[in-house]
């Protein structure tokens, strides 16, 4: 992840939608039984120099807090946003997004996500995917937050 000239790019700056406090609603889709509840909020800032964006969450999934950190920066040789996340549960990930035609797509190893805004910007509509036995995508999670 290189910067130009120690100045962010135009393309780090695409980040800058998502800076601000979020109220997060959703659910975790369930096979058994009723879905699992996720409510809290996330929170984005710029770290210092505007190169990498910190990603704050602090929610409760079915009552139960998870807490995690994650780093996005922009790389310009693959041209997507590294992200790389840690949580209280001691799971680390790591993933990568893409920008197209306002639509964010985010890639892990066994899940995906599609991320939306509305017209203001003040609300991001997320759909959750995971890979189901190495063949198949199906719907896990489904979030929205709301810039408070």
């Amino acid at each position: 992840m290189k910067g130009n000239n120690n100045e962010p790019s135009a393309q780090h700056k695409y980040l800058n939608v998502f800076v601000g406090k979020w109220k997060t609603k959703g659910y975790i889709k369930s096979t058994i039984g009723d879905d699992f509840l996720i409510t809290g909020t996330d929170s984005y800032e710029w770290l210092e120099g505007g190169f990498f964006l910190k990603h704050t969450v602090d929610v409760l999934v079915a009552g139960q807090p998870v807490k995690a950190i994650e780093m996005i920066g922009y790389d310009a040789d693959t041209k997507n946003y590294p992200m790389y996340s840690f949580d209280n549960n001691g799971n680390f990930e790591e993933m990568k997004a893409i920008l197209e035609n306002d639509i964010w797509t985010i890639t892990g190893k066994d899940k995906r996500c599609t991320i939306v805004f509305n017209a203001k910007a003040d609300t991001i509509i997320g759909k959750w995917e995971k890979l189901v036995d190495g063949l198949y995508w199906s719907p896990w999670m489904d979030m929205e937050l709301t810039k408070i």
